[in-house]
């Protein structure tokens, strides 16, 4: 691994740890995507199916820190409180059923080995390419 990968990794993972910080120092959760961080965190259960094989501290650290906050997010905004309270689901109306399917469909028919993880590996890439969307 490069330079650029660590530090691409670094300010993906930093990226996730702000966002938790906004919801955890606030209280709330105003303007954040609960289905953006579904989508999220399928996509980080399915590319990390390997997460107790993996070889390399480094990775087996970030795998986890990026499951490990994407769950908590989404725990807090779907069930706790006062995150709950202030979730608009009105306000996150991006329809699920036309972002999924595709990336199912793609990972069916584009994969490296058509295994299953491979094909959840597949999955989790596309997926993690339109997993912003409801956020926007």
């Amino acid at each position: 691994m490069n330079v650029f990968t660590y530090l691409g990794d670094l300010l993906h993972l930093a990226s996730f740890f702000i966002l938790f910080l906004k919801v955890y120092g606030t209280k709330n959760c105003r303007g954040v995507s609960l289905k953006t961080l579904y989508l999220f965190l399928a996509t980080f259960t399915t590319r990390y199916l390997d997460l107790f094989h993996t070889h390399s501290w480094y990775l087996f650290t970030m795998k986890l820190l990026f499951l490990g906050i994407s769950a908590t997010l989404v725990y807090f905004i779907a069930f706790k409180q006062p995150y709950k309270k202030s979730y608009n689901a009105q306000l996150d109306s991006a329809p699920l059923q036309y972002i999924v399917p595709p990336c199912v469909l793609l990972a069916l028919v584009w994969n490296e080995g058509y295994s299953v993880f491979e094909v959840l590996w597949a999955f989790s890439y596309f997926l993690e390419a339109v997993a912003f969307i409801p956020q926007i």
